[in-house]
């Protein structure tokens, strides 16, 4: 089941409810979910596999109940937080799920205000995860040293294939921190900032 809610105005109170659903596995009411243009009678999360979330003014507050939620839940595959407020410290939550999580593949963290201390959390959690295969950052803040953790997390990682870092503040030398991981990763598209860097 796919639940597509982007470009509304959850914000983090909204987003609560959207964890605590997700966290219990259980049919919730839409009444608790403000500010959503279409009214559905019933969300069916128990099966829900993608969540779209993209542009809802979510901040770390946001981030840090859907984290929660995703250090129990087991179907959800793919999560999309593009173009939200979620910061380094919502970051830091999500790094901490991620640990934890066993059924996420795709993350979109796009233009989430994200810079190098987000990054190394991530960093740090993408190292023990054995299951996410896309991580989205592109058009966040990371520099040279954000792609430096990133290489290190990227040396002991099995299962990434693909890490959008596209329109972030990396320059040459963060680039060569990357191309070093590929190496000895399994990733297959990198995307470091084009058009100046793209490596398959």
């Amino acid at each position: 089941m796919t639940l597509s809610i982007g470009r509304n105005r959850l914000g983090d109170e909204g987003t609560k409810y959207i964890g605590h659903a997700l966290q219990h596995n259980e049919v919730i009411s839409s009444e608790v979910l403000l500010f959503i243009i279409v009214s559905i009678t019933y969300l069916f999360i128990q099966t829900l596999t993608t969540l779209d979330l993209e542009d809802n003014e979510i901040g770390h507050r946001g981030a840090q109940h859907l984290a929660t939620a995703l250090q129990q839940n087991k179907t959800l595959i793919t999560l999309d937080l593009a173009s939200n407020h979620i910061g380094n410290n919502g970051a830091i939550y999500l790094a901490n799920a991620l640990e934890q999580n066993k059924a996420l593949l795709l993350l979109n963290l796009k233009a989430n205000h994200i810079d190098n201390q987000g990054a190394r959390h991530l960093a740090n959690s993408i190292a023990k995860n054995e299951t996410l295969t896309t991580l989205e950052l592109y058009n966040n803040e990371i520099g040279d040293s954000g792609a430096e953790y990133l290489r290190n997390a990227l040396e002991q990682n099995k299962t990434l294939t693909s890490l959008g870092l596209e329109n972030n503040k990396i320059g040459e030398l963060g680039a060569q921190h990357l191309g070093y991981a590929l190496r000895q990763n399994k990733v297959t598209q990198l995307l470091i900032q084009s058009p100046a860097y793209y490596i398959l």
